[in-house]
């Protein structure tokens, strides 16, 4: 009887054990190792305690009275427990890691019920109040409706939550898609849970002061684009402002340096009339003082600048270079000073381009900062250096120009005294012409007393008739004498042949002379064109010399000066002959004739323009341009021919 009362309070025990464990225990699996404690109202019992937080175990807090706190509420251990705060289930309850699960638990989807996971999450709706008794309560109606949504039927093909959820429904995620219900964080994952929410809200504030301070940065971008704008067009206008200045400069430069080339060129035209062509009293001891003036300022102040002159162009060109490239972004060959403003003026030219209202503030204030950092020292400083070389260069042409005019007036006056000295000379003639006219009337007096003189002009002319009568017999004498020359020609030939009179050779003309001498001058050319040990001879022997063309030519004349180079290295060659100046092409040009006929003879055409009429043939031909001297060099007369083989 005894054992029939144990096993009933077994029974009922067990019984109760499992009605508790059905009502409240939703969740077992993962649950959290150790208890949370808790305190609650002493009127709150263990059940209600369970209820509340879906707790597994609900056990008193201290060992041998239940521990109090200042509130005197009790304190608790719960185990297995839910979090309060519901969450919404949405439209699917993620579970696998793929799809980024905040539920972080392994389960076999192919052994675990849909049931299982769902009490896991005690989800249930979230407008009621958490079931006391899980088999009564309305979660079990939810259940099915979402097994059904989720494909889960029986063999009697009735919704059924009590079966796995399969691979498929693991991986795509739990169809909730129910309005109001709500699931609650089990313990294991609550900490994991509120970091997560707390990086999130982390996240949003952070979003929100971004956005807050876009919202800033674009309030102070409009205020702000337009002035720092203006600023960097105004810095760059000053780098034009310079830019044109030097340039301006420098044209003026140019034009003051062209003028002076042609009065340069002018002056030594002039000084060479004046001392070969304009002057008349040339044996006049002032007249001839005056003239070894000129030809000492010419050799010894004119003709040195020739070189300076060249050099000038060629220190303009470089100046204009280096201003057109100052402000390049890459400027080659230059000093780091230059690179500098270069680098300066770019970067205005950049941000002035992507200077924008809608820009970033971070980069319109680095363009502020680039902008105030920008003086204007360096530029100041090669500024400053140009200015200073165009100046010693318009110093120099200053001087040079005084010195000119020194020039000129030594010039005037040369020509005036020697305009002096002619009209001293003219009235020198008028007494000559006087003379003359008296002699002449004197002589118209002389035929008159001869013709008085009849008869001394008639014993005059007796006297020359016999004087012709003497003539004739000398005549018949010479004719005589001739005869018999040619008679004893005949009767003995052989020794007139013996002592026959020498061959008196013509003597050449004048002409002949020059023409044969021309002729061996051209055979040195040739001779020096084929063997170049031969160029150094032809040199001397012609008084050879290099030019060069000019490369600025002014007026329909081709100008030739001299050259930079060696002679046997020169594209031109002059000759001196017969007072005359002949061009001929270099050595050089026949054995680079590859080069000279390249594109269409463009080489040749350039360098020997107005010097030498380029054309093709069978072979190798120069004829030679005839030149003249004038101001530092030679003038074309008649140009020369040029023949290339083809």
């Amino acid at each position: 009887m005894f054992k029939k009362k144990i096993k009933l309070l077994l029974i009922i025990f067990f019984s109760l054990f499992l009605f508790n464990t059905s009502s409240f225990s939703f969740h077992k699996t993962n649950a959290k190792k150790g208890g949370k404690p808790i305190f609650e109202d002493p009127d709150i019992n263990k059940d209600q305690i369970r209820q509340k937080y879906c707790a597994m175990k609900v056990v008193k807090k201290g060992s041998s009275e239940q521990e109090e706190n200042d509130l005197g509420q009790l304190g608790w251990m719960i185990y297995g427990y839910h979090e309060l705060n519901p969450l919404p289930a949405g439209k699917k309850l993620i579970l696998s890691r793929e799809l980024k699960s905040q539920l972080n638990f392994k389960i076999d989807p192919k052994t675990t019920s849909l049931e299982k996971i769902l009490k896991i999450h005690c989800l249930q709706y979230g407008d009621q109040d958490r079931p006391i008794k899980y088999r009564n309560s309305s979660m079990l109606d939810l259940y099915k409706i979402i097994a059904e949504k989720n494909g889960l039927f029986n063999d009697e093909e009735k919704p059924d939550y009590k079966l796995p959820i399969g691979e498929e429904i693991y991986k795509n995620g739990i169809i909730i898609d129910i309005p109001n219900v709500v699931y609650y964080m089990p313990d294991y994952l609550i900490a994991k849970h509120n970091k997560l929410l707390e990086k999130e809200k982390k996240k949003r504030d952070k979003q929100k002061k971004r956005e807050e301070q876009a919202a800033k940065d674009k309030i102070w971008v409009k205020d702000n684009y337009k002035p720092i704008l203006d600023k960097a067009k105004e810095k760059k206008q000053k780098f034009d402002e310079t830019k044109i200045e030097l340039i301006s400069n420098l044209k003026k430069l140019e034009n003051k340096s062209r003028k002076f080339e042609e009065r340069y060129d002018q002056v030594l035209v002039d000084i060479n009339d004046v001392i070969d062509f304009d002057i008349v009293n040339t044996k006049n001891k002032k007249v001839i003082s005056k003239l070894k003036e000129l030809r000492r300022l010419k050799t010894e102040k004119i003709e040195p600048i020739e070189l300076k002159v060249s050099v000038l162009d060629g220190d303009i060109e470089l100046e204009r270079k280096i201003i057109e490239n100052l402000f390049d972004k890459d400027p080659k060959n230059y000093k780091k000073l230059r690179k500098k403003i270069s680098t300066t003026y770019g970067n205005l030219e950049l941000i002035i381009s992507r200077t924008k209202e809608s820009m970033k503030r971070k980069t319109l204030e680095k363009y502020k900062k680039s902008i105030d950092e920008i003086d204007f020292k360096n530029l100041e400083s090669v500024k400053d250096l140009i200015n200073q070389k165009i100046l010693d260069k318009e110093g120099f042409i200053d001087k040079n120009n005084k010195m000119i005019d020194e020039v000129y007036s030594l010039i005037n006056e040369t020509i005036e005294l020697d305009s002096e000295l002619s009209e001293k000379t003219s009235f020198t003639k008028y007494i000559v012409y006087i003379g003359i006219a008296f002699l002449v009337i004197f002589g118209i007096g002389l035929v008159v007393y001869i013709l008085l003189q009849r008869k001394e002009l008639t014993n005059l002319k007796s006297e020359t008739k016999k004087s012709e009568s003497r003539f004739s017999e000398l005549q018949g004498q010479i004719k005589s004498t001739s005869e018999q020359i040619k008679k004893t020609s005949r009767s003995s030939p052989s020794q007139i042949e013996d002592k026959g009179a020498p061959v008196v050779e013509k003597p050449k003309s004048a002409a002949e002379i020059l023409a044969a001498k021309f002729d061996e001058m051209l055979s040195d050319y040739r001779d020096s064109l084929d063997d170049f040990s031969k160029v150094a001879a032809f040199k001397q022997k012609w008084n050879g010399l290099a030019l060069s063309r000019k490369e600025r030519q002014d007026g329909t004349k081709t100008i030739l000066i001299n050259s930079t180079r060696a002679f046997e290295k020169a594209e031109i060659w002059c000759v001196n002959f017969s007072d005359k100046y002949f061009a001929f092409p270099g050595s050089t040009v026949k054995s680079n004739m590859a080069t000279y006929m390249n594109l269409d003879f463009e080489k040749a055409s350039r360098d020997f323009k107005g010097v030498f009429a380029i054309s093709s043939g069978s072979s190798y031909i120069s004829d030679p341009a005839l030149l003249r001297r004038g101001g530092a060099g030679f003038v074309v007369e008649k140009p020369g021919k040029l023949t290339f083989p083809t």
